[in-house]
């Protein structure tokens, strides 16, 4: 695909451009720019022996360019260094060539596997991404009470127009149990309420509540399996806990 070296004997070796991209820390990432114009831009980087990270704001011409197209080389110079006598300069760099891509998903932003997915209940617009995080590992764990609703038609998915991908739930829990997930103790609390089978997590000081409990708001008992009179009992479970937590929900509340 891509031209030899034409001094080919001054060419690297695999282990010695993997050499220079670990000791390297900044190179040029080489793109297609706005009106077919070459973008060359300096940028710093991460290489995990596999695949370099970029990190940058994100909008602006780079992303643009990303977008538009994918295929980009990225220089880095590991020795440059001249020998005036010798009317030369000793020269030592590594381009490679890929396609870049925009990490969008946290987990990979942060370079980090996840290995267990909780369910607090299983409302569409908290299982839409189980499938492909169980795709890459992922084991999933659910209320025993919940998952018919999670992968039947219960999870409104239809109702709103989404659409979720199969998966299938490993393993349940009833509510009370210790759960020690990769060396974390996760406390797992019934909370039905907003569902029939909802459940929050109490870990390291954190409360996961899912759609039970916002700042300031609860959730919503109006979709199937919802009870008021749960929710509130539910709540006032969750409000009797020993110690202090900071509340982890999500942001969106349109479906709480």
């Amino acid at each position: 695909m891509f031209r030899p070296m034409r001094r080919s004997a001054q060419a690297l070796g695999v282990d010695a451009c993997r050499e220079v991209l670990s000791r390297g820390t900044s190179g040029v990432l080489a793109l297609l720019g706005d009106g077919g114009w070459p973008y060359a831009v300096p940028m710093s980087y991460a290489f995990d022996g596999e695949k370099l990270y970029f990190h940058c704001a994100r909008e602006g011409h780079k992303l643009d360019a990303i977008r538009r197209e994918a295929r980009a080389s990225f220089c880095v110079v590991d020795r440059d260094e001249v020998v005036p006598e010798e009317y030369t300069t000793y020269f030592r760099s590594v381009i490679a060539f890929g396609r870049v891509r925009v990490l969008e998903d946290e987990a990979q932003k942060r370079a980090l596997k996840v290995t267990h997915v909780l369910l607090t209940h299983g409302h569409f617009d908290h299982i839409g991404g189980v499938a492909a995080l169980q795709a890459a590992g992922a084991t999933v764990g659910c209320s025993q009470a919940e998952e018919a609703l999670a992968l039947g038609k219960d999870n409104m998915a239809a109702q709103f127009g989404a659409y979720v991908p199969a998966f299938r739930v490993d393993f349940t829990f009833r509510g009370g149990e210790k759960l020690l997930l990769d060396g974390m103790c996760i406390g797992v609390i019934a909370a039905p309420g907003h569902t029939a089978g909802g459940a929050c997590f109490a870990a390291e000081g954190y409360l996961f509540t899912g759609d039970t409990l916002f700042a300031g708001d609860v959730g919503r008992t109006d979709l199937p399996t919802g009870s008021g009179a749960q929710l509130e009992e539910s709540v006032r479970r969750l409000y009797a806990l020993p110690g202090d937590y900071l509340r982890a929900a999500k942001k969106d509340s349109r479906m709480g």
